[in-house]
């Protein structure tokens, strides 16, 4: 399984999110990364952590 490519739309607003959010003072942000992952018949998912 691979992950979607986003849609031009898609990009489109993230790119603004970064324009807008470019001078943010990100030190005290909390970034996480979550996957979907399926074993069997039985969806899981996981989230994990970072503090930056």
């Amino acid at each position: 399984m691979t992950k979607p490519i986003l849609s031009p739309a898609q990009q489109a607003t993230q790119l603004a999110f970064c324009h807008a959010h470019y001078e943010y003072d990100w030190e005290s942000v909390i970034f996480t990364d979550e996957s979907y992952f399926e074993t069997g018949n039985l969806h899981h998912h996981q989230a994990c952590s970072i503090l930056c």
